[in-house]
Parts: structure tokens; sequence; C-alpha cells
């Protein structure tokens, strides 16, 4: 009798995003895991996304199943078309802008079938520009484990280990997309955060894998939603808003570990106000100095100690003089502009054989 490998679906999921799409549909072609499914939606693109999808599919038929709206429905709902029509045991929603690399499904599903009772694998990812030039991020976990509960939900509080989409294989049997629908339906902020609620819970409940090395290539253009958040302060706003609906869920679901999350929600804050700092040298050295005192105000807004801090005088010193030394100083400042290191695992954590 032969042996028939886990279906896993890969949802691709698209709007006027023509410029890459090609370059999306043939790293899910070239995986080195065979049975997988490509489900297509396109949101009313008025580029050439659908004439390369139709491409696509008629070079593979046995792999492709498109569908197109013919007005704009919204992202969610796009990102939602293909959810009710799942066939995989595994299940990944990439955007179509990005790219996996070749071993990442094969990596994710062989963790999970060695895993049973895991939700979920996260994998670290690197940065591509709008022309593919590859910059290394480093993992955020400094090593591929098994993330019991409740060490990621606690952790989710204070960053989202996954920022995108694209760096999640989920088990179709432990995620129920009716999590998703009633909390997050339509509207941009639903849309940024509109998986994160679902991993939230998939992680009080389950164990979830990660990996540590960069299984998808993220890619950074004026026109992804990143840089929207990015402009809007969403990242910061958006993260310090949902923290209490996460506590709410814990109230809710795992009462006895509320004061733990309390505790993680004091902590939280504080974080969320020096990222705000970081985010104001960010744009600072960008030459958005309007926008670099806009998170300047929101992190002593969240946190008022975070003034006393040496990268937060640092910053507003520089837009107070704005001497280019005082930039020069602030790119020197360790893990200010961007991470510079990865951490240890949150507890209760194993490691992943």
């Amino acid at each position: 009798m032969s042996f028939s490998p886990p279906l896993v679906s890969v949802i691709i999921y698209n709007h006027n995003y023509g410029t890459y799409l090609a370059e999306c549909f043939q790293s899910v072609i070239d995986q080195t895991y065979e049975n997988i499914e490509i489900l297509f939606t396109d949101n009313a693109s008025t580029d050439e996304s659908w004439e390369i999808a139709l491409d696509f599919c008629r070079l593979h038929p046995e792999k492709m199943s498109i569908s197109r709206h013919r007005k704009n429905i919204g992202s969610s709902a796009n990102f939602r078309h293909w959810h009710s029509q799942l066939n995989g045991n595994y299940y990944i929603g990439l955007c179509s802008d990005d790219v996996l690399e070749k071993h990442c499904v094969e990596r994710c599903v062989n963790a999970m079938e060695a895993n049973l009772d895991s939700a979920f694998t996260v994998f670290a990812r690197s940065i591509i520009d709008e022309c593919s030039t590859n910059m290394a991020e480093l993992p955020f976990l400094n090593r591929d484990c098994i993330l019991d509960p409740p060490g990621l939900a606690l952790l989710y509080m204070m960053t989202g280990l996954n920022p995108t989409n694209s760096q999640v294989l989920y088990r179709s049997s432990k995620s129920p997309h009716s999590v998703v629908v009633p909390l997050y339906e339509e509207g941009q902020f639903r849309t940024l955060f509109r998986t994160r609620v679902q991993d939230f819970l998939l992680a009080l409940e389950h164990p979830v894998i990660f990996l540590a090395d960069p299984l998808v290539q993220h890619r950074v253009h004026k026109k992804n939603h990143a840089r929207f958040a990015e402009q809007h302060m969403l990242d910061v706003m958006g993260q310090y808003s949902l923290n209490f609906e996460f506590r709410e869920h814990v109230e809710i679901l795992k009462l006895e570990w509320l004061d733990r999350f309390d505790e993680q929600l004091a902590l939280a804050t504080e974080k969320h106000a020096r990222t705000a700092v970081r985010y104001a040298a960010r744009f600072l050295i960008a030459g958005d100095e309007l926008l670099a005192a806009r998170y300047l105000h929101l992190a002593r807004s969240l946190d008022m100690s975070v003034s006393n801090d040496v990268e937060f005088e640092v910053v507003s010193n520089s837009l107070t003089f704005g001497s280019k030394d005082s930039l020069g100083e602030i790119e020197g400042i360790p893990n200010l502009i961007r991470r510079q290191q990865s951490y240890e695992p949150p507890e209760p954590w194993r490691p992943l054989q």
C-alpha cells in the first residue's frame, strides 16, 4: 500500500500585486513537498494578476484552483474566500508578494507530523525589497522549539512573533475558521490583525512549533499593509489595544492564568512604549520628523517613565537640534533602529527533536 503524505493547502490572496505574483506562484510550485494545492483568490485586480494566474493554471491544472471577484470585496473577505473549501490537512495563507523557500512546507509538515498535538508552526523570515534583493533578519527566538501553553500566548502580548501571515502553517483540524470570522470581519484594522486573535486562542490550548530558519521571504514595498500600519502607528496602538481583548479571552477561558496575564499586560505596555521610541528613531533616520515626533509622544503617553531612557533622550534631542552627530548617535545604539539579537524561548518550552 502506497503512503500518501498529508495534503497542504496554500491560499494565495491578491489585489494588484501582479508585479510579484509569478515569483510567489513559482515558489510554491518549486516546493520539495509535492502534495500541495494552490487556492488563489483575486480581489478584482486591475493589473495583470488574473492573466498571470490563468497562465499558471494552464501549466499546473492538477495543483491550482483560482477565483476572481468582480468587485473589490475588501481584503478580509478576500482572505477568507477559500477557507470554507479547504481540503488540506494543513494550510498556509501566503501573501501574493511573498516567496516561500523551497523546503518550507516539507520542514513544517515533518515537524507537525512528529508532534501531532501541535496547532501550528511559526517560522522565521528574511526580508526582500521590490527588486527581490534579500536582507537577512535574525529569528525572534534563538532555536527550534515547541512552545507549550501559555508561553506563546504571553509572548503575543509583548510582540508579534510572526509579523506576517506568510510565516505560519496551520493544522486544519485544530484551527476552526469560525474563530476568526465573528471577531474580525471587515476593515483595515481587522485585516492587519485578522489572524492574531486566532493564534492567541490556539496558543492558550495547544503546543506551537517554532522553526528558527527563515523559510519565507517577506517583501517590503510601498504598497503593502506593513507600510500603512507604520504610517498610522497601528503596530504600536493596535497591539496595545489587542492586549485588552487577549485579557478578556483569558478571563473567560483560562481564569486560573489571569494573574499571570495581568502582570504581562503591565510589562507589555512598557514594552510598547519603547517600541514607539524605536519607530521614532527609525523615521527620524528616514527624514520623517513629523511621524518621528508623533511616535515619541505616543511612547510617553503609554509610559511616562520611558522619557528617562537614554534612547528616548537621544531621539528627543535629535528632533530638537537636528544635528548629523545626533543621527549618528541614534544609529550607534544597539537594538534601536532594528532588532540585533534573538531571544530565549518563553517558558514553558521543549527542544524540537
